[in-house]
């Protein structure tokens, strides 16, 4: 091998490292909601393609140093990750048809993974101490990420799956070092050639200038997408001082069930509230960016910090219900994933019993996530909602005959253009509910995509129709 190929394996095997290692930290501190960042997908791409590229780097080396079992199982092992890769990447994107392929590609993955790295152990690969040592790690990452997987997948019970998540998530970590230890194979064997003077003087099929090309391209990319996730990883948990002003005047409110289980939420009284009245109640969910414990950003990301101005207050009295989620559960809306649906529907209960609330004037209006939310909550506990206003969200078309039987009144919206949450989920429950029998409103806005707020703010009569929805 001649030097410029040590030197660029070596940069693009680092440039791995440095990757994994940031990807690590980052799930450290968000858990599973990793997936949501905003950044994450562009991230994801990134870094599987500066893999791809160190990959064909370590398989030229087998090649040329004749480790053929390590060489074919390796181009096997590279285009099962590629293709488990970019399934994962179109899930990100909210391609759902790919969903059905990912525990096959992910086994297939860490199947071929794991036979690759044998290969480094019981093959002449296996003479290099370095090498052996990555295969040995690596094969034991493999069957115990492939062991957790498989029992993750077909068990039942939350407690177990939340601890092989975490099992599974800590071997990741571990594992994103390894690639450490083919820079030490790689570098002490570029000393050797140093020392002795003979690297190879075959020129390499692409030119050095096109691989520096490429090497500062892909550190380029590397560099902005990771400032980006470490940014956003960093807003997860600082609350601005916006938020928090928007938040002071809702009451920091909390609800433990008899299990111990906890939901932070928020809550506003109607302005002059008189407990010889009934008030509607509004479940505000909030979005995506939100998430967390400090009971303080959901406001800010959730419909109540719109309902909740003077002039709303005054001409539709009611109770602003605003639930956080925290990073690592869901509203509800996800099998098998953790979930505070039923604290929420436990808590609107326990409030029915303090406050004066009109059980049968319900609602839950809610934007992305929290538009998820409020498809979640009117198919799950149709009885409790006598409306829903679910905006660029999606929900289980399956489902909708609920909303139809439940009589719950809806009127959904959603962008043309959304690149984040397709049209396509708004229209699949519209449709699924008309199906049914039922009559929902529906707007899409053609020349907008995610962030329509203010389209949605600004439609004559949705208000006046929200508040004048009531069970019988």
């Amino acid at each position: 091998m001649n030097k410029s190929f040590y030197t660029f394996a070596n940069f693009f095997l680092t440039l791995i490292v440095c990757a994994g290692v940031l990807t690590a930290v980052v799930h450290f501190f968000t858990g599973a909601y990793i997936a949501k960042l905003e950044s994450f997908k562009n991230w994801h791409l990134t870094v599987s393609i500066v893999n791809l590229v160190g990959s064909i780097f370590l398989l030229k080396y087998y090649y040329f140093k004749r480790y053929r079992l390590a060489f074919y199982s390796g181009i096997i092992a590279v285009i099962t990750s590629i293709g488990f890769a970019f399934i994962y990447y179109m899930m990100l994107v909210r391609q759902r048809q790919f969903e059905a392929y990912y525990i096959a590609g992910l086994y297939s993955a860490l199947i071929t993974g794991i036979i690759y790295s044998f290969s480094l152990i019981v093959s002449s690969a296996s003479k290099p101490p370095w090498l052996k040592a990555a295969g040995i790690l690596y094969t034991i990452s493999g069957v115990i990420l492939l062991a957790t997987a498989i029992w993750f997948f077909n068990s039942q019970d939350i407690a177990l799956k939340l601890t092989l998540e975490s099992i599974h998530q800590w071997t990741s970590r571990v594992t994103s070092l390894v690639p450490v230890l083919f820079i030490m194979h790689l570098r002490a064997e570029e000393a050797l050639h140093i020392r002795n003077k003979d690297f190879d003087k075959t020129p390499t099929a692409i030119s050095e200038s096109w691989l520096g090309l490429a090497a500062v391209i892909a550190f380029g990319f590397t560099l902005f997408f990771g400032i980006n996730i470490a940014n956003q990883t960093y807003r997860l948990d600082h609350v601005s001082a916006s938020a928090r002003v928007i938040a002071q005047p809702f009451e920091a409110r909390y609800y433990v069930n008899g299990k111990g289980d906890t939901l932070r939420y928020r809550f506003m009284k109607p302005l002059d509230y008189n407990p010889e009245k009934k008030y509607p109640l509004v479940v505000c969910p909030h979005h995506g960016g939100t998430h967390g414990t400090d009971n303080i950003r959901q406001v800010e990301g959730s419909w109540a910090a719109y309902l909740s101005r003077t002039e709303y207050r005054e001409k539709y009295p009611a109770f602003l219900f605003v639930p956080q989620c925290p990073r690592d559960a869901g509203w509800g809306n996800y099998p098998d994933y953790p979930a505070i649906d039923t604290l929420i529907f436990e808590a609107m209960e326990a409030l029915e019993k303090e406050f004066s609330i009109d059980a049968k004037r319900c609602y839950s209006i809610g934007v992305s996530g929290g538009g998820y939310a409020s498809w979640h909550f009117i198919t799950a506990r149709p009885a409790m909602f006598a409306a829903a206003v679910p905006i660029c969200g999606g929900g289980n078309p399956k489902l909708a005959h609920n909303i139809v039987d439940g009589k719950v009144a809806v009127w959904a919206f959603h962008g043309e253009q959304d690149d984040l949450v397709p049209v396509s989920y708004s229209r699949d429950m519209i449709a699924a509910i008309k199906k049914a029998g039922g009559k929902p409103r529906y707007t899409e806005f053609k020349y907008l995509g995610h962030n329509m707020g203010n389209a949605v703010e600004n439609t004559p009569g949705l208000l006046d129709w929200l508040f004048a929805q009531k069970r019988e």
